[in-house]
């Protein structure tokens, strides 16, 4: 596998048609314990994943190094395997963040109400 979705449950997602129609790639739906996905990060024999729920926490240690985003959220969604270092990516608050300023929205001085508590609400 060079490209594909780690999490649990995984029945929901619609990123295999996505990636592999814009893409133009192979791309694996992988629904794995946390045993498996621990023995997938160490093996590093892909080239990308993407994470959701529950693993965004559980794939940092693995990481070799973190983007700002990654970091500060305390989330990741996304790794690359840069020649053999793992690296991990927070893109969900980057597409938050354009989405609201390309449509004008500012929070400056506003109260947001985030329900629920898994991973991407950390962003």
């Amino acid at each position: 596998m060079e490209y594909g979705l780690i999490g649990m449950p995984l029945g929901h997602s619609f990123s295999k048609p996505i990636h592999e129609k814009l893409g133009g790639y192979s791309y694996e739906i992988c629904p794995v314990t946390e045993e498996q996905a621990a023995g997938l990060l160490r093996a590093r024999t892909f080239r990308g994943l993407n994470v959701t729920i529950p693993y965004k926490q559980f794939v940092i240690p693995f990481c070799d190094a973190l983007d700002p985003a990654a970091r500060s959220i305390g989330a990741v969604n996304t790794l690359v395997n840069e020649g053999g270092r793992l690296v991990g990516y927070n893109t969900d608050f980057l597409g938050f963040l354009y989405l609201a300023q390309s449509t004008g929205i500012s929070f400056a001085d506003k109260t947001v109400l985030i329900l629920g508590g898994g991973g991407t609400s950390r962003t």
